[in-house]
């Protein structure tokens, strides 16, 4: 229990850095974590890699983190390892998005839905493309309910779905809008 309330304490820190832009700081902790195992702290340093926020950009650094995270389960890990893995294999790619999404993991639904849909690294599965995106929408992340609004104003599902596809791709754009400028940071975002 002791343990668990340190990595709580040091977690905390790592934290008031992050608000106070101490990114040196912050991620000296959180890098501290990871290499003790801590799965949050492992996807933190991963995504730092990624995106080059506090650290310079280094896919394969991000991987070294990110794969011990999504190799005790943690989907984040899982889908961000996925997302900006270099080595070219798609299929494998495709199949843990499969996994991820099937688990509700809306930013890999998302992902995987617009893979089926322009078909690149799979085969264009207008149908499939639907499947993940309403999945994505159906748990409240924006840019999956713009991208299923997209398709029903196709009308692929008739004329109702014309008018209903309309409605959720319009509203995306004012809920977008309210989203980033009172929870700039939700999930909703994530892609």
């Amino acid at each position: 229990m002791g343990h668990l309330v340190d990595i709580s304490a040091r977690k905390s820190e790592a934290l008031s850095h992050l608000s106070k832009g101490e990114l040196d700081d912050a991620y000296a902790i959180y890098e501290r974590l990871a290499s003790e195992g801590d799965t949050d702290s492992q996807v933190y340093v991963g995504s730092s890699y990624v995106t080059g926020m506090g650290r310079p950009q280094d896919a394969s650094r991000a991987i070294s983190w990110l794969e011990p995270a999504a190799e005790k389960g943690d989907i984040h890990g899982l889908y961000l390892a996925l997302a900006y893995e270099l080595n070219g294999n798609v299929e494998e790619s495709v199949t843990a998005l499969k996994q991820a999404c099937n688990v509700g993991f809306a930013p890999a639904c998302v992902r995987l839905g617009s893979m089926y849909e322009s078909g690149v690294g799979i085969t264009a599965d207008i149908d499939q493309a639907m499947a993940c995106y309403r999945m994505a929408h159906r748990s409240g992340h924006l840019f999956g309910t713009r991208f299923y609004g997209k398709c029903l104003m196709q009308g692929r599902e008739g004329v109702l779905s014309r008018c209903w596809g309309t409605v959720l791709y319009c509203w995306t754009f004012p809920y977008g809008l309210l989203l980033a400028l009172t929870k700039p940071d939700s999930d909703h975002f994530r892609v």
